[in-house]
C-alpha cells in the first residue's frame, strides 16, 4: 500500500511541472485524435463489410431456397412417376400360375434352384388383394442377391417381406434362403371400386 502511494504522490509532484503538464496534455490530444482517426478510417469499412454480409446472407438464403424448391420439385416428380408405376403394377393382376412362372425364370436367370414354394391369399381389403409366397431357395450368394435385385421389375407389384440366408451343408459355396413375399394387386372390383 505504501509503495502505490509513492508513486500517486510521485506523479502528482511531476504534473506540477509546467513541461509535463503540457506533455501530457499533448499526448493525452494526439492519442484523442489517434482513436478518431481509427474509428473515422475503421467505422465506415467495418459498416461496408456488414453491408457485404447482409447481401452475400441474403443470396446465400435465396441460393438455398431455389436449391431446395428444385429438390422438392424433382422430389414429386419423382413421386408421381413411382406412383404411376404402382398403379400400372397394380393394374396387371398377377395371379399364382404368373408368379410360380416368372419366380422360375428369374431363379433361372440367376443360377438359383427353387426348392419350395407356397402361396397364400390374404384376406380382400377394399381395393388391393394380397397373395404370400414363401420361397424356400438354394445357390450362390450372388445369384440370390442378382435375384432379389430383379424382383422390382416383375411384372407385377412384389415386395420381399423377410429373408433369411444360411450357409447350406452341401459346399461351401451354397446359400440356403427362405423369403416371404408379398404380390399386391387390385382386387377384381377394380381400383375406381366399380365391379368389372
Amino acid at each position: 500500500m505504501k509503495r502505490a502511494d509513492d508513486v500517486l504522490s510521485r506523479l502528482r509532484y511531476g504534473m506540477r511541472h509546467p513541461v509535463v503538464r503540457a506533455g501530457g496534455i499533448l499526448a493525452l490530444t494526439l492519442s484523442l485524435c489517434a482513436l478518431l482517426a481509427l474509428f473515422a478510417w475503421w467505422g465506415p469499412m467495418k459498416l461496408e463489410q456488414w453491408k457485404y454480409q447482409e447481401v452475400l446472407e441474403s443470396k446465400r438464403k435465396a441460393w438455398l431456397d431455389s436449391k431446395r424448391a428444385l429438390e422438392l420439385s424433382q422430389g414429386g416428380r419423382k413421386a408421381s412417376a413411382t406412383v404411376a408405376l404402382l398403379e400400372t403394377k397394380l393394374d396387371s393382376q398377377l395371379n399364382q400360375a404368373e408368379a410360380v412362372q416368372i419366380i422360375s425364370r428369374l431363379a433361372a436367370k440367376h443360377g438359383v434352384r427353387v426348392l419350395s414354394q407356397s402361396f397364400e391369399a390374404a384376406k380382400k381389403q377394399e381395393r388391393v388383394a394380397t397373395l404370400f409366397i414363401d420361397l424356400t431357395l438354394l445357390g450362390s450368394y450372388q445369384g440370390m442377391r442378382g435375384m432379389l435385385e430383379d424382383l422390382p421389375n416383375m411384372r407385377g407389384w412384389v415386395e420381399v417381406l423377410e429373408a433369411a440366408f444360411d450357409s447350406a451343408l452341401i459346399g461351401g459355396a451354397q446359400v440356403k434362403g427362405q423369403l416371404t413375399l408379398a404380390a399386391y394387386r387390385y382386387a377384381q372390383s377394380g381400383r375406381d371400386g366399380s365391379l368389372q
